[in-house]
């Protein structure tokens, strides 16, 4: 498919989505969603935009086969996490140095979004007869659990009926199988208010936290899977 988009064509889609600061939490994809369908629709590929909560825009794009056949669905995460302190370049420039991109989100996980875009783009132009279906997803929220970015578009059947699924995350080009999971807890310590100077008629709840972080990450698992690069579950 290299013949129907250029290098220069991807490494645009990518800076276009690097300049998109769609940070999250709190959630806010309504631009970098913007650019995904608008890209696409000049594309003449059809691009659904599905809000699932305020500031959470999910992007759908279908390429439908000439007959029925397996659906393959292309799911990446628009969101990206704040960019935080001490950067030497704009976080949403995505300026290039030395033929690398720079940008928060550039490798988690924009570049991956672009490539599925480029690579539907160029089955488009193509013009190369199949079967089947292919879902390009881009969601809005991954950063926080999925909860109303690819879990919703699952639960609301808008993807659910998809057959196999290639996630575009940074694997430093490996493939993946599966995903470990994740939880997260909240945990609220109570405490008493009480004068500095008498604290023994008070609670402090910041010492009794700490001895709970202390036993959380002294906590051992026995669960393990060796097909992953962190083989056992982890706390952070």
């Amino acid at each position: 498919m290299d013949n129907f988009i250029t290098e220069d064509e991807i490494i645009k889609i990518t800076q276009a989505l690097v300049r998109c600061p769609s940070v999250n939490p709190p959630p806010e994809t309504t631009e970098c969603a913007q650019v995904v369908s608008n890209i696409l629709r000049k594309n003449d590929i059809q691009a659904k935009i599905i809000e699932a909560q305020q500031g959470v825009i999910n992007v759908v794009a279908r390429l439908e086969g000439q007959k029925d056949g397996k659906r393959l669905l292309l799911n990446g995460h628009l969101d990206v996490v704040a960019p935080g302190e001490g950067w030497s370049v704009d976080p949403f420039g995505g300026e290039i140095r030395n033929d690398e991109i720079y940008g928060r989100g550039t490798c988690d996980m924009k570049s991956g979004i672009a490539v599925m875009m480029a690579a539907i783009i160029a089955f488009k132009r193509s013009g190369q007869p199949f079967n089947g279906e292919i879902i390009f997803t881009a969601v809005g929220d991954e950063e926080t659990g999925s909860q109303f970015g690819t879990k919703y578009l699952l639960e609301t059947g808008i993807a659910k009926q998809a057959d196999l699924a290639i996630v575009t995350e940074p694997t430093n080009l490996a493939i993946e199988l599966g995903n470990r999971g994740l939880r997260w807890f909240d945990i609220l310590v109570k405490g008493v208010a009480c004068h500095a100077g008498r604290p023994h008629l008070g609670v402090n709840a910041v010492q009794y936290a700490a001895k709970i972080v202390e036993a959380i990450h002294g906590m051992q698992f026995t669960r393990r899977d060796d097909r992953f690069e962190i083989p056992q579950p982890s706390i952070s």
